[in-house]
């Protein structure tokens, strides 16, 4: 899964992403390898 994190108003950093694709991750086993995943983080 390839994962696109933008922050509105936040900066988004190493641990932020760290935590999105901890959470996600586990998503993996159900799309396939070329999913796109849009987090937006918001403020």
């Amino acid at each position: 899964m390839k994962f696109i994190i933008t922050g509105r108003k936040i900066d988004v950093t190493d641990g932020l992403r760290d935590r999105v694709h901890k959470k996600l991750g586990k998503l993996e086993k159900f799309f396939h390898e070329d999913t796109e995943v849009h987090v937006t983080l918001e403020e």
